[in-house]
């Protein structure tokens, strides 16, 4: 095998785990409520929050995961590389 490809592979699949990895968030603002009570405008827009940022921490540790994989694949490509 090529030695090039020995190298370019690992470099390839970390630079790929990069680019996933530092893909941006997108803080969209959330929807708030129609409503008039202050009290329970406050409530409803702490929920909308909640709920944002609670889709946000799904999708980095989903992000997270993935890079996790790439790096376990990248470690047995580095490995079998030497063998």
């Amino acid at each position: 095998m090529y030695p090039l490809l020995i190298v370019a592979i690992p470099l390839a699949l970390v630079g790929v785990g990069m680019v996933l990895n530092s893909t941006g968030l997108a803080f969209n603002q959330p929807q708030s409520s129609s409503e008039q009570d202050p009290a329970k405008r406050t409530v409803a827009e702490k929920e909308d929050y909640r709920r944002f940022f609670d889709l946000q921490r799904r999708q980095v540790v989903k992000r997270q995961t993935r890079v996790g994989q790439y790096v376990w694949l990248l470690t047995v490509a580095i490995i079998r590389s030497y063998i």
